[in-house]
C-alpha cells in the first residue's frame, strides 16, 4: 500500500487530477497517457503513466473545499459506463454502500437524504449482537457537516460519536427491540420475510426506490428481470438481492 499525497489542486505529480464527488468516490482526470491493468474478472487493479501509478489498496491524501486533509483508500477503480460523470477519466472509490445501509438504518427513522447516505456516508454496521447500527462519515469542517452532526446526535436512538480514524468520525445508534429479528432475517438474506412494519420503514427511508420494494415483496417483475439477466431460473423460495457479506456488515473496530 502507498499513501500519495496531492500537491496544490489535488494533483498528482501534474498528471493525475482528483475532484471530490462524495465520501465514497472521487473522479480521476488523466492529463498523460494511461494504461489499465485488470485481473481474472475484468476488474481494474491499476493506472498507470510515465510518471506515476495508483492502484488498489493505495490512498490519496486531499484537500476538500474547507481545506481540511482527507484519505481516500482506493478498494475499486471503475470507468463510468453510464456516462453520468464523463468528464473523468476514471473513478476511484472506498467502495459500495452495504445492506445495513440499504435495509437496516431504515429502522433509526427519518430517510435517506437525513443521513446523508449519498453525500457524506461512508458505511454502516451492525454490531455481532444487533444491539447497534454503527454509521461511519467523512470528517469535515464545513458548516454542513456540523449541522448533520447536531441532527444525528439529536435522535433519540444515539448514543455515542466515536473518533475512529483522523478522516472519519462513526455514530453508534440503538436499534429498537421490535426490529431485532427484522435485523437477522436481513443479514441471512431473508428480505421478503420481514415484519409489515420493517418493510413499511424501509419503503418509507427510501421513498420511491422501485428496486428495494420490488426486493421485499418478491414481485414477479424483479424475478423476470433477474432470471433474463442471470440467463436461469430463480426458485421461488430465493429471495431476489444478493445475501449480506457479514464481514462487509459486522462492526469489528
Amino acid at each position: 500500500m502507498i499513501q500519495h499525497n496531492t500537491d496544490k489542486g489535488n494533483k498528482l505529480h501534474d498528471t493525475f487530477k482528483f475532484e471530490y464527488i462524495n465520501a465514497r468516490e472521487v473522479g480521476v482526470i488523466v492529463y498523460d497517457r494511461y494504461t489499465m491493468y485488470y485481473d481474472e474478472n475484468n476488474n481494474i487493479t491499476e493506472v498507470c503513466t510515465d510518471k506515476c501509478s495508483i492502484k488498489l489498496k493505495d490512498e490519496v491524501v486531499l484537500l476538500l473545499n474547507t481545506k481540511f486533509k482527507t484519505t481516500h483508500q482506493i478498494n475499486r477503480i471503475y470507468v463510468d459506463n453510464q456516462k453520468l460523470l464523463s468528464s473523468y477519466d476514471f473513478i476511484i472509490s472506498t467502495g459500495s454502500i452495504n445492506k445495513t445501509t440499504q435495509y437496516i438504518i431504515p429502522f433509526l427513522g427519518k430517510n435517506i437524504k437525513y443521513f446523508s447516505v449519498n453525500l457524506r456516508m461512508l458505511n454502516s454496521y451492525v454490531s455481532e449482537d444487533n444491539d447497534y447500527i454503527f454509521i461511519r462519515y467523512r470528517f469535515s469542517k464545513s458548516e454542513d457537516f456540523n449541522n448533520l452532526d447536531r441532527k444525528l446526535r439529536d435522535l433519540e436512538y444515539f448514543r455515542e460519536a466515536i473518533n475512529d480514524t483522523n478522516y472519519s468520525i462513526t455514530y453508534k445508534f440503538i436499534i429498537k427491540n421490535v426490529y431485532r429479528k427484522d435485523v437477522k432475517l436481513i443479514l441471512d438474506g431473508k428480505y421478503s420475510q420481514i415484519s409489515k412494519l420493517a418493510k413499511r420503514e424501509i419503503t418509507r427511508f427510501h421513498k420511491e426506490d422501485n428496486y428495494i420494494n420490488a426486493v421485499l415483496n418478491k414481485e414477479s417483475v424483479l424475478k423476470s428481470f433477474l432470471e433474463d439477466q442471470l440467463k436461469c431460473k430463480i426458485p421461488d423460495n430465493i429471495d431476489l438481492d444478493s445475501k449480506p457479506n457479514k464481514q462487509l456488515e459486522i462492526w469489528t473496530t
